[in-house]
């Protein structure tokens, strides 16, 4: 569920669409730990001339990202990657067919590194907090799809964007995403980020909820993977206001504890046309 080409598709489509160059110079030594890393690390910078028609041709396949990379004096910076997740989409839906989250370090604060939007799959660029997306998610201004959701909302208590503060909050990251369970999370169902496989289930509404939104859950890694003993995250949950083929709106993530006692059990049709609970 990890190799180089995982790594080099999320740098290489994240330049694509962003304008972000996840990469080091040529020749550079990659740092020891994931702890020094998010220490010291800065992106490799190209100039918006030279990456601005890159991306073009890059998207239309006219060039390889890799060749191109090559061609200013970089090399993509896999080794920093640090996965967060990998997510398949469960079978009622046929919008994504996979999509695996990874985190990485920069040193930048202020500087957006030549972040713009692509103008196809991405119209414009916004930088804003982690939580400030969630809370827009939330009201029903923007579409979070759930693994975008769910990714921001563990984050956005570490990454508050405080000036002066960001190395303090790279390395809260860093000890997240290479740490055990949370307070409260149950060791004996706790699966690393890198390892986590999360195909999300429908199993039931909120009834007094007044969207009457669903309710996700998130332990199960697909019919894929059965027994292969992946797993995903049997401590939390999503509620999402309207399900496929129309597009989430007002993504929530919870603890599953508090989410489930609410949920009205979605029926189960038998092949005899009569419906019994979940």
């Amino acid at each position: 569920m990890d190799g180089p080409s995982y790594r080099m598709a999320a740098i290489r489509e994240t330049f694509k669409e962003s304008g972000v160059l996840m990469a080091r110079p040529a020749g550079s030594l990659c740092p020891l730990s994931a702890a020094s890393a998010f220490e010291h690390r800065t992106l490799f910078h190209v100039s918006e001339g030279s990456s601005g028609p890159a991306r073009i041709e890059v998207a239309n396949n006219k060039v390889r990202f890799e060749d191109w990379l090559s061609s200013v004096g970089g090399i993509p910076d896999n080794e920093n990657l640090i996965p967060f997740t990998r997510w398949l989409t469960p079978p009622i839906s046929c919008t994504e067919t996979a999509k695996a989250g990874d985190v990485t370090p920069t040193s930048a604060s202020k500087d957006k590194n030549g972040a713009s939007a692509d103008q196809t799959e991405v119209i414009e660029a916004e930088f804003a907090t982690a939580a400030s997306w969630v809370q827009r998610a939330r009201d029903g201004d923007i579409i979070l799809f759930p693994p975008q959701l769910y990714i921001l909302s563990l984050l956005a208590p570490l990454l508050k964007g405080e000036a002066g503060n960001y190395a303090a909050e790279r390395r809260a990251v860093a000890d997240f995403v290479n740490g055990g369970p949370v307070p409260g999370e149950d060791l004996a169902t706790f699966v690393s980020w890198a390892d986590r496989v999360i195909c999300p289930r429908m199993i039931g509404k909120l009834p007094d909820d007044k969207k009457e939104r669903t309710v996700m859950t998130l332990e199960h890694p697909g019919i894929e993977l059965k027994g292969t003993g992946r797993a995903g995250d049997a401590y939390r949950a999503i509620v999402v206001g309207n399900v496929p083929p129309g597009p989430p709106r007002e993504v929530e993530l919870f603890l599953r504890a508090d989410i489930m006692p609410l949920v009205q059990a979605k029926p189960k049709v038998r092949a005899t046309g009569s419906t019994e609970k979940l």
